[in-house]
Parts: structure tokens; C-alpha cells; sequence
């Protein structure tokens, strides 16, 4: 329950948390980018949105199971590290 009502409020645009961690991600992206340690070609917004949706599309997909199908931990650092390597120059 409380997962589901977390992702209902982050995508209402009004929890003042869930707007300040969005504008954190943002702003974390834009830095990488002008260090060059990141593409620039995507936009720092839809950069940061990619990234939050694997994590919590894997969060909700391991709560959701009835019998985890596999190690949170390893899982997220598999499928971020396959998005930032694409997100790399």
C-alpha cells in the first residue's frame, strides 16, 4: 500500500518531497553532463525521469512478487548500471 500510494502521489505534481527529489535528480544530470561524464544530448529532466522509473519500476516489481525473484540490491545496481552506460558519452 504504501508503495503504490508513494508512486501515486510522485506523479501528481503536488507533494512538495517528491518535486524537490525530481529537481535534485535534474540538477545532479546537469552537473554530470557539464562535466562531461554524461551525454548532453538527452535532457537532463528526461534523463533524470529514465533513471527513477528503472528504480522504481524494479522497487514495485520485487514488493509486488510473492516470492522475490531476485536480490533487490543486485538488481538495481544491474539495471542502473545498464542505463548510465548508455547515458554516457
Amino acid at each position: 500500500y504504501v508503495a503504490m500510494e508513494w508512486m501515486r502521489r510522485m506523479h501528481s505534481g503536488v507533494d512538495e518531497c517528491c518535486r524537490r527529489w525530481d529537481e535534485l535528480g535534474t540538477r545532479v544530470i546537469e552537473q554530470l553532463q557539464a562535466k562531461g561524464e554524461m551525454r548532453r544530448d538527452v535532457p537532463p529532466q528526461r534523463a533524470s525521469q529514465v533513471l527513477a522509473s528503472v528504480y522504481d519500476g524494479t522497487l514495485l516489481r520485487w514488493l509486488s512478487a510473492p516470492e522475490k525473484p531476485f536480490s533487490l540490491k543486485a538488481e538495481l545496481r544491474e539495471r542502473l548500471t545498464l542505463v548510465i552506460e548508455g547515458l554516457r558519452p
